[in-house]
């Protein structure tokens, strides 16, 4: 769910916006005026801002200018009752994601919020790869030779236009390499956009990558930009490309080809300039020979290869990343820094993670929660299979069900963002015995 701020100096429309969006979940703040408002901006990011346009102290664009200032990655909604060409190219133009006419219909909101949400979840999917990254440098993370040879490549060919296709498993870090490539290139300073192609169905996706006229289909109350316009001079990276079907292959052929596309319902083309990256984690010499994947648009993407390979051949990095995740998770968590003991080190460097770094983020962040001292334990490293399994600790039947329990509460809370009440319905207790237990397990 989203943190949504709803900025109106009319009390009444400001309180009706604000329960619905809370019906909704999502956590609401109301603001009465311009001045209030930047302030709450100011004090903290937002993931969504509804902002009428005029107010007795300024305006909607005041609102957005101030995002813009504060370089927030907020997404603006504008509310107007002077609906007007100007208005709309002003937002849109600055970064605005769209705008609303008064009296606000209010499953017209619940559409955008939901899309602006969805857009959050996809991007919030990747956060292990970000996490990747040195918060100092914002240099990968790495000291084994294969990786250096990695780096080397994407040093070779980040400042060209040439396509470039990551090969790896799940996990390894394909995003963050896509990410370098656009950082070292000469369109660093203009925008990477990513898609994740296979989280969306064909029409989802098409719509995503190309945008929409106005009534193109129900729900479209305005034009929308795609991914590809917006990315425009800058880089697209789509994500599992392997994924989409053989007609949206047709399409993505033709603007490697030709540079143009067509909004869906419409039939102007539209240019665009754009470098494109593409990963997949899968065969895609099978899907050549099983004719799932074109053989002309995979040769378009695939000019440059980058194969990362899977963390169990990178064994000099293990340690490495997961002391980098030790850090990262106890100023998360509010903790006193903690670092691994040898045993632990020793239980780390012995796995295989069959899940590379989003497995060993996960184990590293579980044990960091679960560890009551200033040194994680062997026993605070809890490696699970793909169904949820614990390794006996050789203690007594009871300590075994304590250390069993200890992890089961901090994996919930973990999947609940934190949430004690949440966490509590889905193991089925009540919240004050589910408080009570984390604190005789210690956990924050």
């Amino acid at each position: 769910m989203a943190d949504i701020i709803v900025i109106d100096d009319e009390g009444v429309q400001r309180k009706n916006m604000s329960a619905f969006l809370k019906s909704l979940g999502h956590q609401v703040v109301q603001s009465d005026s311009v001045s209030r408002a930047k302030s709450q901006l100011q004090d903290k990011e937002f993931d969504i801002v509804v902002s009428d346009m005029r107010m007795k102290d300024g305006t909607g664009r005041d609102i957005l200018d101030f995002l813009n200032s504060q370089k927030a990655k907020s997404y603006f909604i504008l509310i107007t009752a002077y609906a007007s060409v100007e208005d709309s190219i002003y937002i849109l133009k600055n970064g605005g994601y769209d705008y609303l006419p008064k009296p606000v219909n209010l499953d017209d909101l619940e559409r955008k919020v939901k899309h602006i949400s969805a857009l959050i979840e996809m991007k919030d999917e990747n956060s292990f790869l970000r996490s990747g990254f040195a918060e100092e440098t914002k240099t990968l993370l790495y000291k084994s030779e294969n990786m250096k040879r990695i780096i080397e490549m994407v040093d070779r060919v980040a400042d060209t236009k040439a396509p470039v296709m990551i090969f790896g498993e799940s996990g390894t870090g394909k995003e963050l390499v896509a990410r370098m490539l656009h950082d070292k290139s000469a369109r660093k300073d203009k925008l990477f956009v990513g898609v994740n192609c296979g989280a969306l169905n064909e029409n989802l996706l098409e719509s995503e990558l190309f945008g929409y006229e106005k009534g193109a289909f129900t729900g479209a109350q305005e034009r929308r930009k795609g991914r590809f316009e917006i990315a425009d001079k800058g880089t697209i990276f789509l994500d599992e490309v392997g994924d989409i079907s053989l007609n949206m292959q047709v399409k993505l052929l033709r603007v490697i080809q030709e540079g143009e596309f067509e909004r869906v319902g419409g039939n102007t083309p539209v240019k665009t300039d754009v470098r494109i990256i593409t990963a997949t984690h899968k065969n895609m010499q099978a899907m050549l020979k099983e004719k799932t994947f074109r053989e002309d648009l995979y040769f378009r993407l695939n000019v440059v290869n980058v194969e990362i390979p899977p963390l169990r051949e990178r064994g000099e990095d293990i340690l490495l990343l997961a002391d980098h995740f030790v850090s990262y998770y106890s100023r998360e968590n509010n903790k006193k820094t903690k670092r691994l003991s040898d045993s632990a080190k020793k239980k780390i460097a012995d796995y295989s993670y069959p899940g590379n770094v989003r497995e060993l983020q996960n184990i590293i962040q579980r044990g960091v929660i679960l560890s009551a001292e200033d040194v994680i334990s062997d026993k605070d490293i809890i490696i699970q299979s793909d169904k949820t399994t614990f390794e006996p600790t050789g203690g007594s039947l009871e300590e075994q069900v304590e250390s069993l329990e200890k992890m089961l509460i901090a994996e919930s809370l973990q999947k609940n963002s934190g949430s004690v009440k949440k966490t509590a319905e889905r193991l089925k207790i009540t919240e004050r015995i589910l408080r009570y237990k984390m604190n005789k397990y210690n956990i924050n």
